[in-house]
């Protein structure tokens, strides 16, 4: 695929999904132009793809579906780049759950890993293996900044519990971020990870 104008794929209320051998190429300077998102989805394996975008590489979220969850995911053995971010979790009131992300190389991209818990929903139990990024700042209103770690649950009664980040190596032109609001995140863990 190529030159999405928008979402390249888009799973709303879906189950037992699998993205394989797919190459996604977008325009880097194009919006909203994902590669795939899930919203409300669950049973989900993304796997030996390739995904150039200028927005979110894989998003899961509930923003067609805000009653919905979106559970059991893996998403290995990818090639991304975005000017957003290349894995997104989470965003408003979305329940995001049961995530496995492992053998990942993110090249030239915004931001790397992110996981975002708004009003009412959740990210709980994930984790992030065999991870390798490299991340910068690019010109323009862009989401991100060159963060290889975004973890955030700032100004929100959402919750982001149990998330794991393992055997990663991050290059990095600004430093992760873990902020939370009164106790919100909780149970993260990084090891052998080094940042540079």
């Amino acid at each position: 695929v190529f030159n999405s104008p928008c979402w390249t794929m888009v799973f709303s209320n879906c189950e037992n999904i699998e993205v394989s051998n797919v190459y996604v190429d977008n325009h880097n300077r194009i919006p909203n132009n994902d590669g795939v998102h899930f919203s409300a989805s669950r049973n989900i394996v993304v796997k030996n793809s390739t995904f150039l975008c200028g927005d979110d590489c894989f998003a899961a979220t509930c923003i067609t579906n805000w009653d919905g969850i979106c559970e059991n995911m893996v998403i290995s053995d990818c090639l991304m780049s975005s000017r957003s971010a290349a894995i997104r979790f989470g965003h408003l009131e979305s329940k995001v759950r049961n995530i496995v992300v492992k053998n990942v190389k993110i090249i030239r991209s915004n931001r790397a890993l992110a996981v975002f818990c708004g009003d009412n929903g959740y990210v709980k139990n994930a984790v992030f293996e065999n991870i390798e990024a490299d991340t910068k700042i690019h010109a323009g209103y862009w989401w991100g900044k060159g963060e290889p770690i975004v973890v955030c649950g700032a100004d929100v009664n959402g919750e982001i519990s149990d998330v794991e980040f393992k055997n990663c190596k991050f290059v990095h032109e600004n430093p992760a971020i873990f902020v939370g609001n009164k106790g919100n995140v909780k149970n993260v863990t990084l090891t052998n990870c080094v940042f540079k």
